[in-house]
């Protein structure tokens, strides 16, 4: 695909591209969400900042975690070559990961400068599955996380990819992915713009990507992810994910509170 494209002589990342502009464009949605709940857009910009350092922090340990027993059986190679120890811990991570990252994170935000968790979360959460999208987009630029072999013309090659095969057809999974997170957020963005909605933006999405990442999970094919008695990891979070937040949804946030 197109994993680099050249600019001003210098090579940069679409996967980091797609990436940045997912995260500017998530941060204007919730700028404009702020509104809803009077809340300052500074402490939107920095609960961002907050969310954004715990999602990297997340996703690269939950990377690591899952790639454990590779690492440990490729230690000593990983040590004895510095390119290859930089790209363990600069490339690779897990999206679960990354969300339970970001959730710590404006926690954290929320409780330092006593703020209420849940507003925050009902500002912010909506534009997960947005910059997300784009970061599925970079996926596919990338030739990562790719969808079981299939062949044209609902298989892709990809073969300027650094972990596809680049002789066989792929079923290109992150766009299906990417359009799916495009649709929640555009869902979440225009149905839940009343602040007596409490808590229910965050609820949907987290109950509508479980469930959808779950199904989407039997077309990928990429092996690194970590499997457990015939489903992946992330499999295994996104039921854990669905039947948590339908038990405790009454405890986290409240009922629809008609006078608010």
């Amino acid at each position: 695909m197109l994993p680099y494209i050249d600019v001003f002589g210098r090579q940069i990342s679409m996967y980091a591209l797609c990436i940045l502009i997912g995260l500017a464009l998530g941060i204007l949605a919730a700028f404009f969400r702020a509104n809803i709940y009077k809340c300052p857009w500074e402490d939107v910009l920095y609960a961002s900042f907050y969310g954004i350092l715990g999602s990297i922090a997340g996703g690269k340990f939950l990377y690591l975690l899952t790639n454990l027993s590779w690492i440990l059986k490729h230690s000593a190679e990983i040590l004895g070559n510095q390119e290859a120890l930089v790209a363990l811990f600069t490339g690779g991570f897990v999206f679960y990961g990354g969300i339970l990252g970001a959730l710590a994170g404006i926690y954290l935000y929320a409780k330092q400068y006593h703020l209420r968790t849940g507003m925050l979360l009902e500002i912010l959460v909506p534009s997960v599955p947005l910059a997300h999208a784009l970061g599925r987009v970079g996926c596919f630029c990338a030739g990562c996380c790719y969808g079981l072999p299939m062949e044209p013309p609902w298989g892709v090659y990809f073969i300027h990819s650094l972990s596809a095969p680049g002789d066989i057809s792929f079923f290109p999974v992150q766009l299906l992915e990417a359009g799916c997170n495009l649709a929640i957020f555009i869902f979440l963005f225009v149905k839940y713009k009343d602040k007596k909605t409490k808590g229910e933006a965050s609820c949907f999405y987290l109950l509508s990507y479980g469930i959808l990442r779950f199904a989407l999970e039997f077309l990928r094919a990429d092996a690194e992810r970590g499997f457990l008695f015939g489903l992946s990891t992330s499999q295994w979070i996104s039921i854990f994910l669905v039947v948590s937040v339908l038990i405790i949804r009454k405890r986290i946030f409240p009922e629809r509170d008609p006078e608010s």
